[in-house]
Parts: C-alpha cells; structure tokens; sequence
C-alpha cells in the first residue's frame, strides 16, 4: 500500500508541475505487476488533473512497435508520445524475481527526458 501511495503521489506532483489548462494526457505502464497497475490507476482517476489513457490502447500500441513496457527509453517515448498523444509516459518498474515494485521511471513525452 505504501508503494502506491508514493507513486500516487510522485505522479500527481508532476501532473501539478506541469501548467496547463487542460488535463495532463498519462500513459502508465508495469513491467509486470498489474494488481499495482490496477490501484494506481483507480487513484489517479479520481483527480480531474489526470486524464489517462487506455491502458488496452497503450498495450496495442506496445505490441505493434515491438517495445516491451520494461526497456522503454526517451527515443521510444519521443515516438510514443507522438502515437498516444500523451503528455507523459509512467513505467512502473519491477524486481525480476519477485515482480515487486522497485520505481518509477517518468518520461516527458515531447521531449523524452525522465
């Protein structure tokens, strides 16, 4: 629970960074664990600051560049950004072994810098 607590918040105090009139466009990815994916996602929808994109659009998208959601780099998200339409692009990342949540890598999407 302290785990999507923390990235909750490390998400929201970005959107909140960011000035805009409009709703931050995010796209957030797991390198695995979809139960955290799953609450992250129920969080970050109750803030109107937020608009998320659908995670099953983002996989398709995924599938057809042929990029895994764990080895997404700023290249990538440059590219990405650009298919999505989205603001900034949110990887969960996890332990090998055990699947648990280890960080998270945020990416500008117009610019590709984490």
């Amino acid at each position: 629970m302290k785990t999507i607590l923390k990235i909750t918040l490390c998400l929201c105090a970005l959107v909140a960074s960011i000035s805009t009139s409009a709703a931050t466009k995010l796209a957030i990815v797991s390198e695995s664990d979809s139960k955290l994916l799953d609450l992250v996602t129920t969080e970050l929808s109750a803030d109107k600051d937020i608009s998320l994109l659908e995670r099953q659009g983002i996989r398709k998208i995924l599938k057809e560049q042929k990029i895994a959601a764990g080895v997404i780099d700023g290249r990538q998200v440059l590219s990405l950004g650009k298919i999505l339409k989205t603001d900034l692009f949110a990887v969960i990342q996890t332990e090998f072994k055990t699947k648990k949540p280890i960080g998270l890598v945020v990416f500008d999407a117009d610019t590709g810098v984490r």
